[in-house]
């Protein structure tokens, strides 16, 4: 039953239920496990449900390896499969992925957000929030060089910030932001200068050049939290 499932098109109405306990009530997970892209393109709901519930029968190195065999066939089929599973693993499995022998799969998720973008969060006024700066604040095990150089390329300057602020290089994730979306680019930059006090005078030195980024400055500057010295702006105006 089982396999006639699993040969099914991934667009046909199986209940991820159904799947879930068939496997679990029966122990099929050798079954899956040995064609677990096969269960993922059916319902990946129910892969879901069985990969986060049942970590010891699916070991992270060994679904990621699999998955990424089904990668390697026709160039546009199950392209993102190692990305879903890596950020279910993110989301659902995050103390098997945080330990010290998944350390390549740190990196590859970030190249793999960097491919498929940073599945951006939904936040209040002008800000920005996404995954992938959300792993590249916890994760432990990525090499922050290499995930510099990949959110750079990939255009992602709140990201880039991010990265830039914990190497103490904080000017230059100022610049980062400033290079960003025109419209949010200010009010991102003080938003990551308020608890930075150290910035302002290089952020408004940055704004003061520029007519709309100078207008920007004004506007949030009831967001700086006191941090912005108003006279002094004033006075390079």
């Amino acid at each position: 039953a089982l396999r006639a499932l699993l040969d099914l098109d991934r667009a046909a109405a199986v209940a991820p239920s159904v799947l879930v306990d068939l496997v679990a009530s029966n122990e099929l997970f050798d079954v899956v496990s040995n064609d677990v892209a096969r269960l993922v393109r059916v319902s990946r709901e129910a892969a879901g449900e069985l990969l986060s519930q049942h970590e010891n029968a699916f070991p992270l190195d060994d679904v990621a390896a699999r998955l990424l065999d089904a990668e390697s066939g026709p160039p546009s089929r199950d392209a993102d499969l190692v990305f879903w599973f890596l950020r279910l693993c993110f989301e659902r499995r995050r103390d098997d992925l945080e330990t010290p022998q998944h350390e390549r799969w740190h990196d590859e998720l970030v190249r793999r957000y960097c491919r498929h973008g940073p599945c951006e969060r939904p936040t209040e006024g002008p800000l920005y929030d996404s995954e992938l700066l959300a792993f590249l604040a916890w994760s432990p095990l990525m090499d922050g060089a290499a995930a510099l150089a990949e959110v750079e390329a990939a255009g992602l300057r709140d990201e880039q910030a991010l990265l830039l602020g914990r190497e103490g290089r904080g000017e230059a994730a100022v610049d980062a932001l400033l290079e960003g979306r025109a419209e949010t680019a200010v009010a991102r930059a003080v938003a990551f200068a308020r608890p930075r006090p150290e910035l302002w005078p290089y952020l408004v030195e940055r704004c003061v050049g520029a007519p709309a980024r100078l207008g920007d400055l004004l506007e949030h500057a009831a967001d700086a939290g006191g941090g912005l010295d108003l006279a002094d702006l004033v006075r390079r105006v």
